[in-house]
């Protein structure tokens, strides 16, 4: 389109009062599946579902899968560092 010129197809306007869509937190899935993968297949489909859950009108879902996420790859990563924690002990008390 060019500069002058002014679209008038208002089906791509978007509200500014609108919130804004939230993060899909694929990195939290990524570290989920990384370091604990049965959580983070689950946080890995939360992620994926946000933004269609966002596009198709279900803000409140989209938030919750966002949240889901997050929770569900921060949860992998504290696993994770319990495990290594609980193994570090059993090593050193084997000294």
């Amino acid at each position: 389109m060019y500069p002058r010129q002014r679209s008038t197809d208002t089906s791509t306007t978007t509200d500014p009062n609108a919130p804004a869509m939230p993060d899909t937190h694929a990195g939290w899935a990524g570290v989920a599946l990384v370091f604990f993968w049965p959580l983070g297949i689950v946080a890995l489909h939360h992620a994926s579902r946000v933004t269609g859950l966002w596009l198709t009108g279900d803000h409140a879902g989209a938030h919750h899968a966002s949240e889901r996420a997050r929770a569900l790859g921060s949860l992998a990563l504290g696993v994770w560092a319990w495990a290594l924690l609980v193994t570090a002990l059993v090593a050193w008390s084997m000294l």
